[in-house]
């Protein structure tokens, strides 16, 4: 059996340059035997984030770091060169950035890979690598693929170089997720999503560079359906591309980390994650908004020495201990319309925990109804004063589980029993209802 001198698996951009860099090799040293590379994918063809291929994305890195240039900058594998060769090197230049769309960088990464064809086994799966014993010794591999057809082949090899790239991690523990095909990685979006065009609610999970991409692309479509952004973290923090950060994808900080301890590699690691795919770029997310969503609850009060002090809670305290306090509400809605000029405000969240009880098989709780009305008119008087506010949700519609509370507190306008799941409309999701009619009325 032939023996190659190595072997890669996959054959993205970092096997690519590693073909590069043994055909360059190869050509600054034509008195060597050349080293025998074979490199098996698993892809039909050549393919680089196919499903993530959207018509406004771009690179989050120059194009200078492509392929070969920092390692040899005369190199024909360059993206100028790919320019150069396409005629589209003074077209690219007059786009006066060093960031290509991501389409054009796929054709790119492509046009190289092309030039490879011969040494790379496309359609094939790794499924095995087994050390070969010989002599009592291991110094070849036998790596086992398998077709599309099922056919198995073997082949020997003295090094392996493992370039798979990452695995898509999905919500699977979601009841039916695995296999319910509306949910689905992003890797496979663009393909996903196509059946799935008249979806009018789409939740996004996420808060990386693909998550934004994918967010603002359900939003540029044409029934603009309602996209919800779902995040463990707090808010979305942009990467962090500043020159002295950017020094870490400079070609020598690869041989730092390699020379340091396992443990001091996973530190560098979770260091630097927000400098790459992880968070995304700051010009994604300074986009428009549609609305700006609020939630209020109650104010706090501070002394003169900048210290929160016990309000005085002329209208009471909530059972969470907090005081009612509606006029703030006015007061920020107008703060926000006056210092920021924003997009149209809606109150996202707005409600109070009662202590609640069933008496007589009804739920008495005037103290809800006074907050809410309490409320409502702080925010007429807003929009009265020139806030442009579009709507108003209470939180919430059902007794919740808190996050800090469990279900001690009930902040909904129906009244949950826990043990049997029954639910009952208190006096205040009565009072409501009447309040909607009636403003919708003209009342």
């Amino acid at each position: 059996m032939h023996i190659h001198d190595l072997i890669g698996i996959g054959f993205g951009p970092s096997n690519i340059a590693l073909a590069i860099a043994l055909e360059e090799g190869r050509d600054a040293r034509p008195q060597h035997r050349p080293l025998d590379a074979l490199f098996v994918e698993r892809q039909p063809g050549f393919v680089w984030h196919r499903n993530m291929l959207l018509d406004q994305a771009h690179m989050q890195i120059s194009f200078l770091k492509d392929l070969a240039t920092l390692r040899n900058p005369s190199s024909r594998f360059t993206f100028l060169n790919y320019l150069h060769e396409k005629d589209r090197l003074q077209d690219f230049i007059n786009l006066k950035t060093f960031f290509p769309s991501r389409h054009e960088f796929n054709d790119y990464l492509a046009w190289a890979a092309a030039q490879f064809e011969d040494r790379c086994a496309y359609g094939e799966d790794v499924v095995e690598v087994l050390p070969e014993p010989r002599a009592g010794e291991v110094k070849l591999l036998r790596v086992r693929s398998r077709d599309a057809a099922g056919a198995v082949r073997e082949r020997l090899t003295r090094h392996l170089v493992v370039g798979v790239g990452g695995a898509p991690r999905i919500l699977h523990h979601q009841r039916g997720g695995r296999d319910d095909p509306r949910v689905f990685h992003s890797s496979h979006y663009l393909d996903a999503i196509a059946g799935h065009g008249q979806a009018r609610r789409i939740a996004v999970v996420g808060a990386g560079q693909s998550a934004a991409e994918i967010f603002m692309d359900l939003h540029g479509r044409p029934q603009r359906p309602q996209v919800d952004l779902v995040m463990r973290a707090r808010s979305i923090k942009p990467s962090d591309d500043s020159p002295f950060v950017n020094e870490i994808f400079n070609a020598d900080f690869t041989d730092f980390v390699f020379s340091r301890s396992g443990s001091e590699r996973e530190e560098l690691l979770n260091e630097y994650w927000h400098t790459n795919y992880a968070a995304p770029d700051l010009a994604l997310i300074q986009q428009p908004l549609d609305f700006l969503g609020i939630n209020f609850y109650t104010r706090s009060v501070l002394n003169g020495r900048q210290q929160f002090v016990t309000p005085p809670g002329e209208l009471g305290f909530t059972d969470m201990g907090w005081e009612i306090y509606p006029q703030a509400l006015t007061q920020h809605l107008l703060r926000i319309t006056r210092e920021y000029t924003p997009p149209p405000l809606v109150i996202t969240e707005n409600g109070m925990a009662n202590a609640d009880s069933i008496v007589d098989g009804r739920v008495p709780d005037a103290a809800r109804i006074a907050y809410l009305r309490g409320h409502l008119e702080a925010l007429a008087q807003a929009v009265a004063l020139g806030a442009d506010v579009r709507g108003y949700f209470y939180w919430s519609l059902l007794d919740n589980f808190e996050w800090n509370s469990g279900y001690q507190k009930r902040f909904g306008l129906f009244h949950v029993d826990y043990a049997t799941q029954q639910r009952l409309a208190k006096d205040s999701a009565h009072w409501y209802r009447d309040a909607i009619a009636a403003f919708k009325a003209g009342r």
